[in-house]
């Protein structure tokens, strides 16, 4: 490449993005340059995306996307795209309900399997979405999955997972369920051992074995402690 005096811009069109080389290339409608009529894919010139070598942020231009075009003034085969800013439809809505919020928005599209966004703002934070799912890293740190069917929804160190009420925000409570369950088998091994060693002449023998059990799930939970207190 020469100096940008070199160079002069022009809106395109994607017409093709079947880049065999799989590194964005793409063909283009160019008013002036290559018309609707002209557009035999084999003659078309491949045109390359324009970006700074130490960023490798990557998005596929689709069919019917407008782009700008960099084309050399010298060399009529040399030509270059770099995005061209439409703001869609759901990308305004978003703007304009959180505006006052200091908001971001990272990548939006629609796709087959409905609008596409990845956003942040004060109040929501992080926030991505396919459709009608969602996943959501609160300011706050709370974190939620939320799809269809399910929510599964970590509120400080209370994870919450089930099926989802569709007239209610918050999901059924089942993620505790296994420590519950710990919690009773330890109490029935407690149990147990005491009475082993109230009739010591018959159960005796099992005396040891329900210890080591009991001491076993003990050292668990103490793991599980341990490991719990070094995330937070």
């Amino acid at each position: 490449m020469g100096e940008l005096i070199d160079y002069y811009v022009i809106l395109g069109v994607v017409l093709y993005d079947n880049d065999p080389l799989h590194i964005g290339r793409i063909k283009c409608v160019i008013p002036g340059v290559i018309h609707s009529d002209t557009t035999e894919e084999e003659a078309m010139p491949w045109v390359r995306c324009f970006k700074m070598g130490a960023f490798q942020t990557f998005s596929r231009p689709i069919k019917g996307q407008k782009v700008w075009i960099l084309i050399s003034k010298t060399n009529y085969n040399e030509y270059w795209w770099f995005p061209y800013f439409e703001t869609l439809d759901i990308t305004q809505a978003f703007l304009d309900e959180h505006y006052d919020d200091n908001p971001d928005v990272f990548h939006s599209r629609h796709s087959s399997n409905g609008d596409v966004m990845s956003t942040y703002d004060d109040q929501q934070g992080y926030f991505t979405k396919i459709g009608e799912d969602h996943i959501n890293l609160k300011p706050n740190k709370e974190f939620e999955l939320d799809t269809n069917n399910c929510r599964i929804c970590i509120v400080g160190d209370t994870v919450y997972i089930g099926d989802k009420d569709k007239d209610s925000k918050e999901p059924t409570i089942m993620g505790n369920q296994f420590n519950e369950w710990r919690a009773k088998m330890q109490s029935l091994f407690q149990k147990l051992e005491e009475a082993t060693l109230k009739q010591a002449d018959k159960t005796g023998h099992l005396t040891e074995p329900v210890r080591k059990i009991k001491e076993a799930f003990k050292k668990s939970d103490e793991d599980l402690t341990t490991k719990k207190t070094m995330v937070n």
